[in-house]
């Protein structure tokens, strides 16, 4: 009963917001100005729940709302930052039961993100002389675009995550990867550190003679256990993904999704993040024997 009132208060609120936009859409900016202070709350509350399907009933109402005030304020980098995290962490939400759904999320979540560093005039004027996303995204200078950078890239890599098999998948590797390197540039502490999250995936999946491997793989892990204490989840759960069920190291893919799934969230803003690695986590591990099924 709890639950369905917190999912109706929630829904309630958004509806709200919405018929507030709608009222306020002939006084133009002054409309936005009333509701938009709002969304980055809203966020933060999203990201303190503790119950998985609350938060994966919330996200699609926090898209609706920020694809609305889009509307009328186009150019708004932090809703449209806003709106590439809202696709990806609702994807990474979803990404087990609907994969192809997740893809697409992730997809709409690199498309609002590009349009976040299309506000930088220098990025914009850089891509209309022909340069490459890769080499414009090295020339901005301005730590407020961390985040768009960020979700950019990530919502485009954990496409590329998803669709290995996909032969364009691995074209848009390098791209991604001097996104978060930007990132680590400008503020390596964002996200929990997840820059160093997004290369320790991307090391997992690039052999040493390409320039990943294992030395890179414990040294990203290590950057971010450093930044958060060890408090940050979902890189254990994507080690074990990623590197230890390929590379054939079932100690440690038992002994981290075990630490994921009993470790005790203390951190409010790290609980959303912790319940997402915890339900993976138990997917991956209900499956070790079948991962494993040759290792005797």
């Amino acid at each position: 009963m709890l639950e369905k009132t917190r999912r109706s208060i929630g829904i309630m609120a958004v509806l709200s917001l919405c018929l507030m936009i709608s009222s306020c859409a002939g006084l133009g900016r002054m409309g936005i100005n009333i509701v938009s202070p709002a969304v980055p709350a809203m966020v933060d509350n999203i990201m303190q729940m503790d119950n998985l399907q609350v938060a994966r009933e919330g996200f699609p109402g926090l898209i609706v709302l920020v694809s609305g005030l889009l509307e009328f304020t186009p150019e708004n980098l932090d809703l449209l930052s806003i709106a590439s995290m809202a696709y990806g962490a609702y994807g990474l939400i979803v990404e087990d039961d609907d994969p192809d759904y997740a893809s697409s999320l992730y997809l709409k979540g690199k498309e609002y993100g590009l349009r976040a560093l299309y506000t930088n005039k220098r990025f914009k004027k850089d891509i209309e002389k022909g340069l490459k996303v890769m080499d414009a995204v090295k020339n901005i200078k301005d730590k407020k675009y961390a985040p768009a950078i960020f979700w950019t890239g990530m919502g485009w890599g954990l496409w590329a995550f998803q669709n290995l098999d996909d032969a364009t998948a691995p074209i848009g590797l390098p791209t991604i990867l001097a996104m978060v390197q930007k990132v680590e540039e400008l503020d390596d502490t964002y996200f929990f550190g997840g820059t160093y999250f997004f290369q320790m995936c991307y090391n997992s999946i690039l052999p040493t003679f390409a320039g990943g491997g294992p030395k890179k793989v414990e040294a990203s892990l290590k950057k971010v256990e450093a930044i958060t204490d060890g408090a940050f989840m979902l890189p254990y759960v994507y080690y074990a993904k990623f590197y230890a069920r390929p590379y054939g190291k079932r100690e440690a893919y038992h002994d981290y999704l075990t630490k994921v799934i009993e470790y005790k969230t203390e951190r409010k803003d790290l609980r959303l993040a912790n319940e997402i690695a915890k339900a993976k986590a138990r997917i991956l591990l209900a499956k070790e024997g079948e991962y494993f099924k040759y290792e005797f």
